[in-house]
C-alpha cells in the first residue's frame, strides 16, 4: 500500500476543518473504496487535545496511479473548494508527504 499524509494547522479552534462534499465522498467511496483500490481516505489524527494541527492519511494499492487519480475533474474540483476554504480560514499546509 501507498500512504499519503497531509498535516494541516488551523489559527483556532473556530476555525473549521474543511470536509469534503457528500458528492465527492460518494465518487471515492464508489470508485475506489468500494473497489479495494483506496482502503483509508482522509482519516484525521490530531496532534494533540488543542486539536490545532492534524494529518489527514490516505492509503492506496500500490499499483494504482494516484496521481492520475488526482487529475480528474471530480478530485480538481475538490481540490479547488478545499484550498479556497483553508485559505479564507487560514488554514496551512504545513507538509505533505508519501511514504510507500
Amino acid at each position: 500500500m501507498k500512504t499519503f499524509t497531509r498535516t494541516f494547522m488551523r489559527p483556532h479552534t473556530e476555525a473549521e476543518w474543511y470536509t469534503p462534499s457528500a458528492t465527492f465522498l460518494a465518487w471515492i467511496q464508489e470508485n475506489y473504496i468500494d473497489t479495494g483500490i483506496c482502503t483509508k481516505f482522509r482519516e484525521a489524527t490530531f496532534a494533540d487535545s488543542s486539536k490545532l494541527v492534524t494529518t489527514l492519511t490516505s492509503s492506496w494499492s500500490d499499483d494504482v496511479d494516484v496521481a492520475n487519480i488526482a487529475s480528474q475533474a471530480e478530485w480538481a474540483n475538490e481540490l479547488a473548494l478545499e484550498i479556497e476554504h483553508n485559505t479564507a480560514w487560514e488554514i496551512i499546509l504545513l507538509n505533505k508527504d508519501s511514504i510507500n
